[in-house]
């Protein structure tokens, strides 16, 4: 016997744009957040939260456009996740959309 144990994930972005964080597998979205953000500012940056994720996959892509942004999408598996991303940037006017991040945060089970 046990229980699946929910797992979340988030992306930390700087005002700069050059600098990012992540986090994976944590317990809770605040912890989630509050790792993403450790670690962009590790990086040397101010950062804030730009995309959050619970016991999915998420995939980040851009593109040489800086009008188009970075575009987020969370999915049951990296790839589906980084088609959604990829349209996404392609919609947004993107020229070269490239992925740059790629992760899944999946469900833990906990026996008891």
């Amino acid at each position: 016997m046990g229980e699946w144990v929910k797992t979340w994930g988030a992306l930390a972005g700087s005002s700069s744009g050059s600098e990012g964080g992540a986090s994976v597998g944590e317990p809770s979205e605040r912890a989630a957040k509050g790792t993403a953000i450790s670690n962009c500012e590790k990086n040397g940056g101010r950062c804030r939260i730009e995309f959050t994720y619970q016991n999915q996959c998420v995939a980040a892509v851009t593109s040489e456009l800086a009008s188009t942004g970075t575009q987020y999408a969370s999915s049951g598996t990296v790839e589906s996740a980084g088609e959604q991303a990829m349209r996404d940037c392609q919609a947004a006017g993107g020229a070269h959309c490239k992925m740059i991040y790629s992760a899944c945060s999946a469900p833990i089970f906990r026996k008891y």
